[in-house]
C-alpha cells in the first residue's frame, strides 16, 4: 500500500465529521503499527465486546457499542478486513436506532491505495488467447474494485471487464453489455474505455437493462431478491419494483456519456449492433432470452471476440451451459472468475443453421447434460459442483423421472 496516500484518504474521511472506528481489530493494529493514529480526527474506537470497554487500542479509548447513541458518530471506519458487506450492515442497524452516519471500511481505504501495476508483458503478447489468459490470471490478483456503483457482480469480474475494455479491446466492434442491472458493469467498462490508448470512446458500449423486477412484469427474474437488493443497497430512497431512474442516475454519475449508449426494457426487442467484439451477458436468464443472444453470436468477429457468460459457474441457467457446449467446436474456454463469470474466444465464424437450433429445446435429457457438462474438465472441483447442482432443474424442468 502507499502509506501518503492511506494518509490522505484518512485524513479526509475524518475531517470536520465525529469518527469513530468500529471494532478493535487486529487488522487495525496491523494498519496504524505503520501509520501515526494520532493524525487523525478520530474519536475512539466501538466495540461490542464489553469486556475492552474503557480499555485503550491503538491510542484510543474503547466504547461499548450501547454507548453509540451517546456518541452520536457522523462518520465509521469499519476495522474488519475483507468484509466489505459488513459496512452497509453497520449502517442499517445504525438506521434503526436513529443514527444516520456514513460508513466505510478500513479494507476499503488500504485497497484504494495500494497501487495496481499490470505487467507490460501484456503488450508483447501476440495471440488474442494469450492476451485473454494474461488478463483473466491478472484479474484473480487484484481482489479489489473501486466502484461507485453498488452491484451483484465480484470485484474480480468488473476487474476483468475493466481490462478487456482497456488493454484488450481494439475497436472493431461493439462492446455488448446486456444485463447491466444498476449499471456496475457497465462501469467498469466504461472506466477501462476511457483508458484506452488506441480508442477514443464514441458510445462503442451497447448497455442493456430490462429496469423492472415485477414479477407480474419481468417473469426471468428473482423479484423479491432484486427488489431486497434495491432496498439495502438504497435504505434513503423510496424503491420501486420500477428502478429504471436509478440505473439511469448512476450511469450519469459516471460522468462518461461518450463512452455508452443506454437501452430499457426487454433485450429481445432492442436494436443491436452490427459487429460485437466483447458480449459480457449477465441476461441470460430464461431460455427465450439465451437463445435471442446465442443468434446473436452471428455478430461476432472469428479470433478475436470474446463473449463473458456471467452466470456459468452458477447453480442456475442451464441453458446457457448447453448452448455453450452445443458451440464447442467455435468457442475456446479461456477461463473463469472464482464464481459466476467464465470467458470464451470465438475461434471460428458459426454456420447459421447451427445458430437457428435451439439446443435446450431440440436435445433429449442425455444429451443435455453432457452438452452442460463439458467444460467441466477446466473447472476446480468447487466450481463443478457448483455447476452440478443445475442438472436436477433440467431434470425438472423436462419432466425426467428416475
Amino acid at each position: 500500500m502507499d502509506k501518503k496516500l492511506l494518509k490522505k484518504y484518512l485524513k479526509e474521511f475524518t475531517s470536520g465529521k465525529r469518527t469513530y472506528i468500529w471494532g478493535a481489530s487486529s487488522f487495525l493494529k496491523k494498519i496504524f503499527k505503520e501509520l501515526n493514529s494520532k493524525d487523525y480526527n478520530i474519536i475512539g474506537i466501538i466495540d461490542k465486546d464489553s469486556t475492552k470497554e474503557g480499555k485503550h487500542f491503538c491510542g484510543y479509548q474503547i466504547f461499548g457499542a450501547n454507548r453509540v447513541k451517546e456518541l452520536k458518530p457522523e462518520r465509521i471506519i469499519n476495522a474488519a478486513k475483507n468484509y466489505p458487506y459488513l459496512s452497509q450492515q453497520i449502517k442499517k442497524d445504525l438506521e434503526e436506532i436513529g443514527i444516520n452516519c456514513e460508513v466505510f471500511s478500513l479494507d476499503y481505504f488500504v485497497k484504494k491505495s495500494t497501487p495496481v501495476r499490470l505487467n507490460p508483458i501484456l503488450f508483447f503478447l501476440k495471440s488474442n488467447k494469450e492476451k485473454l489468459n494474461y488478463i483473466v490470471e491478472e484479474s484473480k490478483k487484484l481482489y479489489y474494485y473501486d466502484s461507485a456503483i453498488r452491484s451483484m457482480l465480484r470485484p474480480d469480474e468488473k476487474r476483468i471487464l475493466h481490462m478487456l475494455a482497456k488493454y484488450y479491446y481494439s475497436g472493431r466492434g461493439a462492446i455488448f453489455d446486456a444485463g447491466i442491472f444498476l449499471g456496475g458493469c457497465t462501469e467498469a467498462f466504461c472506466n477501462g474505455l476511457n483508458e484506452n490508448k488506441r480508442v477514443k470512446p464514441n458510445n462503442q458500449i451497447w448497455a442493456y437493462e430490462y429496469g423492472n423486477c415485477s414479477p407480474d412484469v419481468n417473469f426471468e427474474v428473482d423479484g423479491a431478491y432484486t427488489f431486497e437488493f434495491l432496498q439495502n443497497s438504497y435504505p434513503n430512497k423510496k424503491i420501486n419494483y420500477d428502478f429504471t431512474n436509478i440505473v439511469r442516475e448512476n450511469l450519469e454519475g459516471l460522468n462518461k456519456p461518450s463512452c455508452y449508449q443506454l437501452y430499457l426494457g426487454d433485450i429481445n426487442v432492442q436494436p443491436y449492433p452490427n459487429k460485437i467484439e466483447i458480449m459480457f451477458l449477465d441476461v441470460c436468464k430464461c431460455p427465450r432470452t439465451n437463445f435471442a443472444m446465442q443468434k446473436l453470436f452471428s455478430r461476432l468477429i472469428p479470433n478475436k471476440s470474446v463473449v463473458i457468460q456471467q452466470d456459468y459457474i452458477f447453480s442456475a441457467c442451464p441453458w446457457l451451459r448447453i448452448t455453450m457446449g452445443y458451440l464447442k467446436d467455435y468457442f475456446e474456454f479461456i477461463g473463469a472468475t472464482k464464481v459466476n463469470s467464465a470467458l470464451f474466444l470465438l475461434k471460428k465464424e458459426i454456420p447459421a443453421e447451427i445458430l437457428n437450433v435451439d439446443p435446450y429445446e431440440k436435445f433429449d435429457y442425455e444429451k443435455l447434460v453432457e452438452l452442460h457438462n463439458y467444460y467441466n474438465q477446466y473447472l476446480n472441483q468447487e466450481q463443478s459442483d457448483m455447476i452440478v447442482k443445475a442438472v436436477e432443474f433440467i431434470k425438472r424442468d423436462k419432466n425426467i423421472r428416475e
